[in-house]
């Protein structure tokens, strides 16, 4: 499994960084992973993760989070629905951070 970057927008003035990697497996895209941070990336949020229909539950977003969170400081991310919380809760831990609630979407925010 690899990541590809295929989007990368870093404005230093409003100190914000975004980034969109392909999640490819054998060269074929399978999905796609969203990234917001800080202008240096040290920490980042997971804004979305998508993997196609016919390749999940086989363990690729697993793998595309790992690789991840070896890449920044710090990930984090709040899932919106009982499926991705089951990911991060696997993988992650919760984050308790005083902004956490913020990005909490009925599922809590988790470390990964």
């Amino acid at each position: 499994m690899t990541l590809v970057e295929t989007y990368a927008k870093k404005d230093q003035d409003d100190n914000i960084a975004n980034i969109i990697f392909d999640i490819c497996m054998d060269g074929k895209k399978i999905g796609d992973v969203a990234l917001i941070g800080d202008y240096d990336m040290a920490d980042v949020y997971i804004e979305r993760m998508d993997i196609i229909d016919d390749e999940q539950n086989k363990g690729y977003g697993t793998q595309a989070l790992k690789k991840i969170s070896e890449m920044y400081d710090l990930v984090y991310g709040a899932p919106d629905n009982e499926g991705s919380q089951r990911l991060l809760e696997r993988i992650g831990r919760l984050y308790k951070n005083q902004n956490a609630s913020y990005y909490d979407q009925g599922f809590g925010v988790y470390q990964i």
